[in-house]
């Protein structure tokens, strides 16, 4: 008996890739529709009203579809990699073995876990299995089909966007520009629920792009057309990665000297220009809140005074190891207000304070490490494009909770694994992973 082609259901390579690509597809082509009751509550918001982020307009059971296929595109890639013998590298095999380790860990050391907790944690964690696992799934045709698929989103993103300038009847977070007695909104998401995704789904995508087309006058345009749908969010932390992008491209190939200037400048052109339209109050209000949330939920173990944690083993120790897995999500956000759902949810606003959180200390310092040789790498190797998806994925890391920013993880994890097997890190002729 051939056990292997049972477990399998008899599904070979070629029907596994299908099904995985069209996964794929279908998440990143159906976005308008998983955010279409979010879509529909701003347009029809009643003027003068705010827009409540934490409650859930948009059928639940378009959220449970939405929420199962990255599951099923984790039990598909796993199949894939179990169809035949010695798919998986060593490096893999390890990486994978380190993820599980750290899950189980992560869910031993957390007191009176309940299955609501275990799922939004599980939500959070899976795009890590996705990143190791991808890897023998991704290839030309699956990048050439994505990048269409999200160019014509963003395009049609951005058309949403020019619409809604002039008809988002409610205070979209009170900011709004008068021309003479017509009020226009100067924050525009498009098809999704808050600015900052839009920004973050438009900054992705032209850099995925940016992997199929090569020329600069195309490249160029998609540079721009990425300003102008970012700034029509008035996402500070979008604006500033579309101004570096933008800027890089403009550099050429001295891109690499003129790096370290170009992303100051991006810097203080955003808080100028996003300061004159959403006040001068913006930075506090924004970056602020983000940096007192991190803080709160670093002051319950002390990691602000490192003088008294270094000195108490026990305060290094619950610093390094987070007893809350899964509470730090919007999972757990959207279950507590929209579901009732008796749980704890800890408002985090950010990747980084989602892995001190939900991990610990430790995960923010392995991925600030991983990111900083990354880049590194990637830099001395002269790969513009990744090193501009490292510098995106780094700063939108501050602001926006990427691992459960769907899809836009995917072309995240789809992005990177391709510059890794293609060797775009360092020396582009090899492989890292063989």
């Amino acid at each position: 008996m051939n056990f292997r082609k049972n477990l399998i259901f008899d599904l070979d390579d070629k029907k596994l890739k299908f099904l995985f690509r069209w996964l794929l597809l279908l998440s990143i082509g159906l976005i308008p529709l998983w955010h279409i009751g979010e879509l529909i509550n701003i347009l029809t918001t009643e003027r003068g009203f705010r827009i409540n982020q934490a409650l859930l307009h948009t059928p639940l059971s378009l959220v449970i579809i939405k929420n199962l296929i990255v599951p099923a595109m984790v039990f598909v890639s796993f199949l894939f990699c179990f169809s035949r013998p010695f798919r998986l590298s060593y490096n893999e095999i390890i990486a994978l073995s380190i993820l599980i380790a750290i899950l189980i860990f992560a869910v031993l050391i957390t007191p009176d876990m309940d299955i609501w907790q275990f799922m939004v944690g599980i939500r959070w964690f899976l795009p890590f299995f996705l990143f190791i696992i991808i890897i023998f799934m991704n290839d030309k045709d699956l990048l050439r089909q994505l990048a269409y698929v999200s160019f014509g989103i963003m395009a049609m993103n951005l058309i949403m966007q020019l619409w809604q300038i002039g008809n988002i009847p409610s205070v979209w977070w009170g900011t709004w520009a008068t021309i003479g007695e017509t009020r226009l909104s100067t924050r525009n998401p498009g098809f999704f629920p808050l600015p900052v995704t839009s920004a973050m789904f438009t900054c992705f995508s032209t850099l995925f792009t940016f992997l199929v087309v090569k020329g600069f006058r195309i490249r160029l345009t998609l540079g721009i057309l990425c300003l102008v749908s970012v700034f029509l969010t008035m996402s500070g932390t979008g604006f500033c990665v579309a101004l570096i992008i933008l800027g890089t491209l403009l550099a050429r190939k001295y891109w690499r000297i003129l790096l370290p200037v170009i992303v100051p400048t991006s810097y203080v052109l955003t808080k100028i220009i996003i300061s004159f339209f959403r006040g001068s109050h913006y930075f506090a209000q924004s970056l602020g809140t983000r940096q007192t949330v991190f803080s709160r939920n670093s002051e319950e173990t002390d990691l602000l005074n490192f003088t008294a944690m270094w000195l108490d083993g026990s305060k290094l120790i619950d610093w390094l190891f987070s007893a809350n897995f899964g509470l730090g999500t919007n999972g757990a956000v959207l279950l507590k207000n929209n579901l009732g759902i008796d749980i704890i949810a800890i408002a985090t606003d950010s990747f980084l304070t989602q892995l001190v959180v939900n991990l610990g200390g430790f995960s923010l310092m392995i991925y600030l490490i991983l990111m900083t040789i990354a880049t590194l790498l990637a830099y001395i190797s002269g790969s513009k494009v990744t090193v501009l998806w490292l510098f995106a994925i780094g700063i939108f890391s501050v602001t926006a909770t990427i691992t459960e920013a769907f899809p836009m993880f995917l072309l995240v994890i789809v992005a990177i694994t391709y510059s890794i097997k293609n060797g775009d890190f360092f020396f582009r002729n090899k492989r890292l992973l063989k």
